[in-house]
């Protein structure tokens, strides 16, 4: 049985088909013909059949300060903008040589949402887009974060307790283990990520530099870079950044290890995009990195997971 795993996220969407992993920006811009940065115009966009005029380029990668392209920030817009997500993961498959005959579609989604998740099972039930229809046998979804647990644990680990923390642009999932279950009711997400940072570096850059207002893309870049252009100068922000990142961490842990004292936990799996961010941080043994790419990790572990789940 053949799956699509995809990991739609806030910052990108991640996509597994057989051996082939591929991501892309959340994003989405409302134009008909989109000129992009360079001015070059690009093909049209994709519209859900019969609304022809209302058409979406999907997966941008927002390069400028003006904010012409919108990243999904909700789950509202998650939901809508699924099945162009979906579709667009397709075309880039069909384009790479990929066979996209799926029986299945597995995806996964936050703990916050998880009571709602039939919401976006009835939005990507059939995918209509284009003049094409999409659709699945079936569709699985995994907590967010299972996928990091099944593929950085052993079945002899998995007798014991295990942490996850699952860091992403708008949240942190923290999820508790057991026996290969996840305990939901001990489980808990924060509803901030990378996102805070990002946020407390614009805020510093605006009140540092007088007219200076930066736009949240182009502090998401300067925390990636650790410099920033100002008015033409190229600034070393790398202290400043590297406060923020280490707040953070203390932040989080400290969270941690009190929702967590009653619990014997064996080890904290760190992982997701924002992991990255924190490989430079000191902590304990009990903290560990998962395999990278940490931004893949679920949907390699949401895939290996189903697959053995089939052979039973």
């Amino acid at each position: 049985m053949r799956k699509l795993v995809i990991d739609i996220g806030y910052g990108d969407v991640k996509f597994k088909a057989d051996d082939y992993l591929n991501k892309f920006p959340s994003t989405f811009v409302q134009e008909t013909i989109f000129k992009d940065f360079k001015g070059e115009i690009r093909d049209r966009g994709y519209y859900k059949t019969g609304e022809r005029k209302l058409q979406y380029i999907i997966g941008l990668k927002n390069e400028s300060d003006k904010g012409e392209i919108d990243y999904i920030n909700r789950y509202d817009e998650l939901v809508k903008f699924a099945p162009f997500f979906i579709y667009h993961a397709i075309q880039i498959l069909k384009k790479d040589g990929i066979d996209t005959h799926f029986d299945k579609l597995v995806t996964g989604l936050t703990l916050r949402e998880w009571n709602k998740k039939e919401k976006f099972f009835n939005a990507v039930k059939e995918i209509d887009i284009n003049g094409e229809k999409i659709t699945f046998g079936k569709r699985i979804a995994y907590i967010q974060g299972q996928g990091i647990y099944y593929n950085n644990t052993t079945e002899e680990e998995r007798k014991k307790y295990i942490c996850v923390l699952d860091i992403g642009y708008n949240t942190v999932d923290i999820l508790l283990f057991k026996d290969s279950r996840i305990i939901e009711e001990k489980s808990t997400v924060r509803t901030f990520g990378v996102e805070i940072m990002v946020n407390n570096l614009q805020n510093f850059i605006n009140q540092q530099y007088e007219d200076e207002n930066i736009s949240e893309q182009q502090a998401k870049i300067a925390i990636e870079k650790k410099e920033i252009d100002i008015k033409g100068n190229m600034v070393d922000i790398e202290s400043v950044v590297n406060d923020l990142i280490s707040k953070f961490a203390v932040d989080t842990i400290h969270f941690i290890e009190k929702h967590l004292r009653k619990y014997s936990v064996s080890k904290v799996i760190i992982s997701g995009g924002g992991a990255y961010l924190l490989e430079n941080v000191p902590m304990r043994d009990l903290y560990v990195f998962s395999k990278k790419p940490y931004e893949f990790q679920n949907v390699i572990g949401y895939y290996e997971r189903d697959k053995n789940k089939d052979k039973e």
